[in-house]
């Protein structure tokens, strides 16, 4: 494993954190990935594939973050709201106000999000 980015911090001497302490504190918000209208999920992984959160050698540890985001392209967006604001312009005689065009939009984002792909990235710490 190679770190792009490795500070190296010394916690004080009387510190008595055991690994099975705070591997049971991290399995509380432990990763969850998202879920159908979810964006955005953050928790913690296991930094090695054994399925334990903390990797502990000679009082170091070293423990994983994971960020997942749902990320949709702001044109297919904006194209998918134009389309809906003109079929209902077309329906109603006249174009959508301000906060039509917010509720369409919200509406496209709730229809285009189950389907967007996760993106993953992990922080070691």
């Amino acid at each position: 494993m190679w770190f792009k980015n490795l500070q190296l911090l010394r916690l004080r001497p009387h510190w008595d954190m055991s690994a099975a302490k705070l591997a049971g504190l991290l399995a509380t918000q432990a990763f969850q990935p998202c879920s159908g209208l979810q964006s955005e999920s953050i928790g913690w992984i296991s930094p090695r594939d054994d399925g334990q959160l903390v990797y502990a050698f000679n009082r170091q540890f070293l423990i994983s973050l994971a960020i997942e985001k749902k990320n949709l392209p702001g044109q297919t967006i904006k194209q998918k709201v134009k389309e809906k604001a003109t079929e209902l312009e077309n329906q109603q005689g006249f174009k959508p106000g301000k906060k039509q065009l917010k509720e369409i939009k919200e509406e496209v984002i709730d229809d285009l999000l189950p389907k967007a792909f996760p993106v993953r990235s992990a922080i070691q710490v």
